[in-house]
């Protein structure tokens, strides 16, 4: 997460990938999460949608790792979800989605 003061005396958060992990191919979005830090972060600080993007985050670098997924999020395997993960991780859609077919 990143902190930036904003013109207005408020602070907006914010998440970004590096820049070398998104030339790696890291799919994971950058996102603005506004001047909320409960949303960002949830009350604790260990929570709201950073700890999600962070997890999404942690699975993919796993996986360039060709380590096993382990995250909570993963679907469980046989299940709909689980089958389009798969899909969508596949060299075909890959292919088809970075020629603009899909």
């Amino acid at each position: 997460m990143i902190a930036k003061p904003l013109v207005n005396g408020l602070t907006a958060f914010y998440f970004n990938i590096p820049t070398r992990r998104r030339k790696n191919g890291c799919p994971v979005p950058n996102e603005r999460w506004g001047e909320n830090y409960i949303i960002a972060c949830g009350e604790d600080g260990t929570g709201g949608r950073a700890a999600v993007l962070n997890q999404m985050f942690d699975e993919w670098e796993r996986v360039q790792k060709g380590l096993p997924i382990s995250s909570e999020l993963a679907p469980r395997i046989g299940t709909v979800d689980w089958l389009f993960r798969e899909y969508k991780q596949s060299k075909a859609y890959l292919e088809r989605y970075r020629c603009g077919l899909v």
